[in-house]
């Protein structure tokens, strides 16, 4: 086998792995996001409200 060949299997399995982690990563975050879907239920509606009052010394007052 040629070194040329040999550079080229090497390639070959470099993008091979790179497509099969790629794979496998859209396949666990499509299962995250479908499960976030279907348990709305557990995550809290709104966000709570949080009302600033000013102290004293503060916007003016002495």
């Amino acid at each position: 086998m040629s070194p040329l060949h040999e550079v080229m299997v090497v390639v070959l399995v470099i993008w091979a792995g790179l497509f099969a982690y790629l794979w496998r990563l859209d396949t666990r975050i499509r299962e995250v996001a479908r499960q976030q879907r279907e348990a709305p239920g557990d995550q809290p509606d709104d966000a709570p409200e949080a009302v600033l009052e000013p102290g004293p010394g503060r916007l003016g007052e002495e």
